[in-house]
């Protein structure tokens, strides 16, 4: 597999590092998670990068392009996975979801890509639907009714339920079970989210708490948002990674994520740092994929499609380290591999189409509370 992430130069321009990568070992990664990789890369080759990405793959083949926004743990399982079952040569392009978005509605008519792999399909793939090819996948009967391919265009491979992420050693006797204990005093300046304007993971949490604590985009909700950012103390990061990060290394005691996010400190056995779900209701959204519109390499993006949702992989995303929560519903759930059965977690709803639509002006409103408490 190769590896190309996309990061920020030093004169603000979006530069593009082309990587080798060995071998992997698929569920047994024990690293640390993180947002951006490029941060243990030491090595680049950003002048060469372009040309070279352009080059090999002007014609279809035994490749696939896949640009993503999963985590780093998840991304090595389904590359590796993929090319054994299909000899088939994964590169893959790393980044932020929206930055992706960006780069494919750039590149137009001459995609540098074949598949969008992460975002939750709801708030980041259907408000982009002109970006993507029709396609459905083979498997799309066999999937949970409520979680089939109803645009003809995007698939969801994983349920993401929001949660907190706990450091024991920084809250101490404090409970935290859900967002009405985030307004405690003695936790001013200890909370920490991730912004709604610029992470997916940020975007869903403001969903889910105005949905849990308000009924969705009404004034109560909008009230506890206010409440909880005057808590938070100025504490709102443009990196989900951060968060998660920040948490575990006992900046924080507590912070706002997508439930995968604690799962490999759990699973790495740091004892001090926990989970919970929200006791006022969980929104269990869903990432998605899909293919990039007029994409060079068609049917190796759709086997990658087809191969993502079928049980055999969907099986394996579940037993990795942290494991990604299938959508499948005929996975079984290994013991102790850190994942809440789905049954008891207190799912709420959430209307998709009115968070769509009204996305800009829902984090506008965010942005012009959040400023009142910025440091």
């Amino acid at each position: 597999m190769k590896r190309r992430i996309l990061k920020q130069g030093l004169a603000g321009t979006m530069a593009l590092a082309v990587l080798g990568t060995a071998a992997l070992t698929g569920c047994s990664s024990k690293e640390e998670p993180k947002e951006d990789s490029s941060q243990k890369e030491s090595k680049t080759e950003e002048a060469k990068a372009e040309d070279s990405g352009k080059e090999e793959q002007t014609e279809g083949g035994g490749t696939l392009v896949l640009y993503a926004s999963t985590p780093e743990e998840f991304l090595q399982v389904v590359t590796e996975e993929f090319e054994a079952a299909t000899g088939i040569e994964v590169e893959v392009v790393s980044a932020g979801t929206g930055e992706l978005y960006n780069r494919i509605q750039a590149e137009g008519d001459n995609p540098l890509g074949d598949v969008m792999l992460g975002g939750m399909v709801s708030s980041g793939f259907l408000p982009n639907s002109d970006l993507w090819e029709e396609y459905v996948s083979a498997y799309d009967s066999e999937l949970p009714e409520a979680y089939r391919n109803t645009s003809g265009k995007v698939t969801g491979f994983s349920l993401v339920p929001s949660a907190l992420m706990i450091n024991s050693d920084v809250a101490g006797d404090i409970e935290i079970n859900g967002y009405e204990d985030l307004l405690n005093p003695e936790l001013k300046g200890k909370i920490v989210m991730p912004d709604p304007t610029a992470t997916s993971s940020g975007w869903e949490q403001l969903v889910n708490m105005l949905y849990a604590m308000g009924g969705g985009d009404t004034e109560e909700a909008w009230e506890y948002v206010d409440q909880l950012l005057a808590n938070v103390d100025g504490k709102v990061l443009t990196s989900s990674g951060a968060v998660h990060k920040g948490v575990a290394d006992g900046e924080y005691a507590v912070g706002l994520i997508a439930e995968s996010m604690a799962d490999t400190y759990i699973l790495q056995g740091m004892d001090n740092i926990s989970k919970a779900f929200m006791e006022e209701g969980v929104v269990v959204n869903v990432d998605g994929v899909a293919i990039i519109k007029g994409a060079k390499n068609m049917d190796n993006a759709k086997k990658f499609i087809d191969f993502l949702t079928s049980q055999e992989f969907q099986q394996k995303m579940a037993e990795c380290e942290p494991p990604r929560r299938p959508v499948r519903d005929d996975v079984t759930l290994p013991e102790g591999n850190g994942l809440t059965p789905s049954s008891e977690i207190n799912q709420i709803p959430a209307d998709d189409e009115y968070v769509a639509e009204h996305k800009t002006e829902m984090q506008e409103k965010f942005q012009e509370i959040a400023m009142e408490y910025a440091q």
